[in-house]
């Protein structure tokens, strides 16, 4: 397994040097702290929309990492970074094969240290993602902060805001199958629990949110990695 790993690597390496000088200044570049699987595609790449919040390493931030769990994948992988849009990391990330990761026009995403998707995750930003510390995401997961394209709402014909933030604090686990909406703030410490759909904030930390749409349903919680 080992062998094959590495040798998966040495047929990324291209996709990996590429992505690494297109998109960060030359000083954090040739220290790759990106690795990009051979099988991502690329959308938009543009320089100077990355930010790296901590000292990288080589490899640090991993997209399309492989996974062998018996997860069928819906797609091979997707990485988009539009122009006027910054994209952050505060540390380690990894992000499993299958991630559909991208930002339009002046959007904003956040990732804190420590952070790990397994296959098939969506996050996706028009506006402001903000992720925390230690964060933990199962399989076919989409976090997306907007209503998508360029559709109009109207509740009692009044336009509805079609963007809006959404903030996962630090120590979040969201379990395989759920969807994070826009305008959504999940707190410290929360578990949301198989198949949620969360519409609402929330403030009550240590919980477990479950349901679509979630609501709290355990509290006085713990989880650990």
């Amino acid at each position: 397994m080992h062998l094959r790993k590495l040798f998966r690597q040495l047929l990324s390496l291209p996709k990996t040097v590429y992505f690494n000088f297109k998109v960060l200044e030359l000083k954090y570049a040739i220290k790759l702290p990106f690795y990009i699987d051979k099988d991502i595609r690329f959308g938009k790449l543009y320089k100077d929309i990355v930010k790296l919040n901590f000292e990288p390493k080589r490899f640090s931030i991993k997209f399309g990492e492989q996974v062998v769990d018996g997860i069928p994948e819906n797609t091979k992988g997707y990485v988009s970074m539009s122009k006027d849009s910054c994209i952050e990391f505060d540390g380690y990330a990894e992000f499993a094969y299958g991630i559909s990761f991208y930002t339009k026009e002046n959007a904003y995403i956040k990732i804190g240290s420590d952070f790990y998707c397994n296959k098939n995750c969506v996050i996706a930003a028009r506006k402001s993602i903000k992720i925390g510390n230690n964060v933990l995401m199962g399989w076919n997961i989409s976090i997306i902060d907007s209503d998508g394209g360029n559709h109009l709402v109207y509740e009692n014909d009044v336009l509805k805001e079609n963007k809006k933030d959404i903030i996962l604090g630090n120590h979040v686990w969201i379990c395989s199958c759920s969807h994070i909406m826009k305008g959504v703030t999940i707190p410290n410490d929360t578990i949301v629990a198989y198949n949620s759909c969360v519409t609402k904030s929330f403030s009550d930390e240590n919980s477990i949110i479950a349901g679509s749409p979630a609501i709290i349903v355990k509290r006085n919680i713990k989880w650990e990695r």
